[in-house]
């Protein structure tokens, strides 16, 4: 079988723009989460933040209301530190943190301390760490 030029451009580069749209960055990854039974602690597991790269900036972003004081930490698994660790007062919470991971698991830890009601929405959005803006609504 003979393999003209015609025949070979139409194998080729179909292949080309595949593997130039695969290496393109890829927006920020969002990861969203409910804490409902506030009056119980919790710990969610969040896997997969990093991927290949070697840092990216994470933010975190908690909104909601809670009638007590609580802690909400994002921390490396099998260790107690991590990127966050927030102490929230009651009442309405809408806050928004930023630091940089290293790390591709991590662990949302909820502590209610004494909080009995309330739901807080937490999403978790990283970015390559070339990446330096992200807008948050």
């Amino acid at each position: 079988m003979q393999l003209n030029t015609r025949s070979f451009l139409r194998i080729v580069i179909p292949f080309g723009l595949a593997s130039l749209l695969s290496c393109t960055s890829r927006g920020p990854s969002y990861r969203e989460y409910s804490i409902t039974h506030c009056d119980k602690d919790t710990i969610i597991k969040v896997e997969g933040l990093l991927g290949s790269k070697p840092a990216k900036a994470i933010y975190l972003k908690i909104q909601g209301n809670i009638d007590d004081s609580i802690h909400i930490s994002l921390t490396s698994i099998g260790h107690d530190m991590g990127p966050f660790f927030v102490a929230l007062p009651k009442g309405k919470i809408d806050t928004v943190l930023k630091n940089e991971i290293y790390e591709d698991d991590y662990n949302l830890v909820y502590k209610h301390k004494n909080a009995k009601s309330g739901i807080l929405n937490c999403e978790i959005i990283s970015l390559f760490a070339s990446q330096d803006t992200v807008v948050i609504k």
